[in-house]
Parts: structure tokens; C-alpha cells; sequence
């Protein structure tokens, strides 16, 4: 196994994810003492294909395909949304042994859980999966990939290039136990814990935040300025204990990013919803 020295991470972020990002980051690098890479892909142009109609719901949906070229073609990368929280040595998921034929490694995801597996955590093979961005995209809007099959199937992989041999703990969506989460997916977008206080799992990412904040990893201002942009909620300081002052009616009324794709009656209904929390 020839890898990348140091770990190669790559986190799939754009503006409007970055406070995530680097708590993310610093969840892996407090909890390794490997060498540590982070790459965020948003500092990458991302491809896009011509037709508008195809073009990425996220500013990082499609530079995900450009990490092998990034990496020179070389050992190992590590992807990961901006979205999770890591609680176990990432030097674990690095070192998992990818069976020969195998480029690509993602996580399972149990049946009764009734959610379908995610390539929002993978772990590749650099020197075998020698995808081509451009050409990816050239495909999209010639018809040989539609933009579903392509972002959430890898349908540019045969079924004998990637094996879903991670274990559910390394992207356990909406799911945290302790002793065996290693790495927790906060996916469900009307109520990740920066936007609403009503995941069950809050307090998780609270302390993350706060660990983040003592470290430096983040600043006070670096939430205030997502605050104003309105990427975070404007209460989110008062739920991590760093501010004691809020506004009812501000709160109540502030349009979460995912609410801004939606119709105007379900915003009005998603509103209502956020109503009891704030009581």
C-alpha cells in the first residue's frame, strides 16, 4: 500500500459550510498523532458541466472527482463532507485494507435504519482510480451519466472498483453512541445542529464547536461573520453557551439556508415547527 505521507483529507465544503469544516478538522487532527493534510475543496475550481440543468446542487458535489488528480495520481485520500464530527484516530480509516481490484472503500448503512448508502465518506485508491474531472463532466452532458447516477451511485465506477466495506460507525448518519461512533453524519439538513436546536445530537457538535474555540481552530469571529451572512443561526452562540442575549422574533424568522430552496408555504410551515423550540 503506497500512501500519501502525510494523511490526505479532503473536506467537501463551500462558504456557507466552512465554521463546519473546520470543526470537522480539528476533530480529526486532536485525535491523531499522524501528519495530517486537510484540504478543503473549495479552495479548487470545481468542473462543471455545460448544461446548466446538470451542474452541482453544492459547490463541491463535482471536485470530489478531482482528488486523485490532485493527489498526482498517487497512495491514498480520504474524503469527507463538511457536515460530521470524528471521534476515532482517522490513521484507522487510512490504514483500511482495500481488497485487490478495489479503488474505492465507502460505509454500510444497516437495513433498518432505512437510509441508503453514501459516498459522503470514502476512502480511495489514488493510482487506481484515475478519474478524469473534465472528462466526467463531458459525459454528464453527452447523456452517458445522468446527474443522480453520477454524484450519489459513482456511476462512473464498475461494481468491481468500489466495495461498501467501512463499517456504519465510520458515517453513522444522525446516529451517536459513544462507545462506538466514530464518526457522526449531521445529513438531515432541517435540523443540523447550526441551523435548528432540535437535534437530538446537539450537544454533541456544541462541544465540538467549544473545543474548536479553545484550540483556536475557530473563532468568535469567525461565527459572527457566518452569522451575518446567515449561514449559522443568529441564536447559535446562545445554544454553545457562549452568549446569553437572543431575539425571539429574529430567531423565529431567520430563513435557514435549506428553507431558502423551498417554497414559499413550506418556509412559513418550517417556521411554525421551529416555534416550540424557541419557548
Amino acid at each position: 500500500m503506497a500512501n500519501l505521507d502525510p494523511i490526505q483529507i479532503f473536506i467537501g465544503t463551500d462558504e456557507y459550510q466552512m465554521i463546519g469544516a473546520k470543526v470537522l478538522a480539528h476533530s480529526i487532527t486532536s485525535r491523531t498523532s499522524a501528519p495530517v493534510k486537510i484540504h478543503y475543496l473549495s479552495d479548487y475550481a470545481a468542473p462543471s458541466p455545460q448544461s446548466p440543468a446538470l451542474r452541482s446542487k453544492t459547490g463541491f458535489s463535482f471536485t470530489r472527482f478531482m482528488i486523485p488528480q490532485i493527489c498526482g495520481y498517487e497512495g491514498r485520500a480520504i474524503y469527507l463532507d463538511a457536515d460530521m464530527l470524528v471521534f476515532t484516530d482517522i490513521a484507522e480509516l487510512w490504514n483500511w485494507p482495500m481488497p485487490d481490484g478495489v479503488s474505492l472503500l465507502y460505509a454500510e448503512q444497516p437495513p433498518e435504519r432505512g437510509r441508503r448508502p453514501q459516498y459522503s465518506v470514502f476512502l480511495v485508491d489514488c493510482a487506481k482510480a484515475r478519474w478524469d474531472a473534465e472528462g466526467l463532466m463531458q459525459k454528464l452532458d453527452a447523456g452517458v451519466y445522468d446527474y443522480h447516477s453520477l454524484v450519489y451511485e459513482f456511476s462512473h465506477m464498475s461494481a468491481d472498483e468500489k466495495a461498501m466495506t467501512l463499517p456504519f460507525r465510520w458515517n453513522a448518519l444522525e446516529y451517536y453512541n459513544r462507545d462506538e461512533t466514530s464518526l457522526i453524519h449531521f445529513t438531515d439538513m432541517n435540523r443540523q445542529p447550526w441551523v435548528e436546536p432540535t437535534n437530538p445530537n446537539r450537544r454533541v457538535f456544541y462541544a465540538a464547536v467549544n473545543a474548536a474555540l479553545d484550540a483556536g481552530a475557530v473563532t468568535l469571529a469567525d461565527i459572527n461573520q457566518a452569522i451575518h451572512k446567515g449561514y449559522i443561526h443568529p441564536a447559535f452562540l446562545k445554544w454553545i453557551g457562549r452568549s446569553k442575549s437572543s431575539n425571539f422574533f429574529r430567531d423565529l424568522f431567520w430563513p435557514a439556508p435549506y428553507l431558502r430552496l423551498l417554497p414559499f408555504q413550506h418556509r412559513i410551515l418550517a417556521r411554525l415547527k421551529r416555534l416550540p423550540s424557541l419557548l
